[in-house]
């Protein structure tokens, strides 16, 4: 099924559609141009319902939506970090993308940027060892990820988050 994926880094928001077949659809990068707080969370929400107008105009059934963020995501609060965005500390992301977004329906997977790159050289590596078309939002990759990061990091926790002990 065809995703969205958003990519947050501390100066840019970039945005793609991305098909069944793994090719990008359209792509768009957009400067942060200093926002911070609830204005990088409306660039997010602007970009990806703009991402499924798309989609619908191509006759395309999103099914995912994957924001990687250049932080920490908290998988128990579903809340991120990020430092160098201002006003993004234990900020509630997946809730109001959840409330905002055009397609109630949509999964919506948060991570950090280096689960993420992770998630991206398994996607990689399945496709050129088996020869397979996969993208990387694939939920048995994103399984395989998420088995990773609790095996190296604990049941509630992703890639680069602080112990509460």
């Amino acid at each position: 099924m065809p995703v969205i994926a958003l990519d947050l880094g501390g100066t840019k928001l970039a945005a793609a559609l991305i098909s069944d077949e793994g090719n990008i659809i359209i792509a768009e990068t957009q400067p942060l141009e200093k926002r911070a707080g609830p204005d990088v969370a409306d660039l997010i929400l602007l970009r990806a319902n703009q991402m499924l107008t798309t989609a619908i105009e191509k006759n395309m059934r999103v099914t995912s939506l994957g924001i990687c963020v250049p932080g920490i995501s908290y998988s128990k609060t579903k809340k991120v970090w990020a430092p160098n965005i201002p006003g993004w500390i234990d900020y509630p992301l997946f809730d109001e993308l959840q409330n905002c977004l055009a397609d109630k329906n949509l999964k919506i997977k948060i991570d950090s940027d280096g689960a993420f790159y992770i998630l991206g050289e398994l996607w990689k590596e399945m496709q050129e060892d088996a020869g397979m078309q996969f993208f990387f939002l694939l939920e048995p990759a994103l399984a395989q990820v998420s088995s990773l990061t609790t095996k190296f990091c604990g049941e509630h926790m992703t890639l680069g988050e602080p112990s509460d002990g």
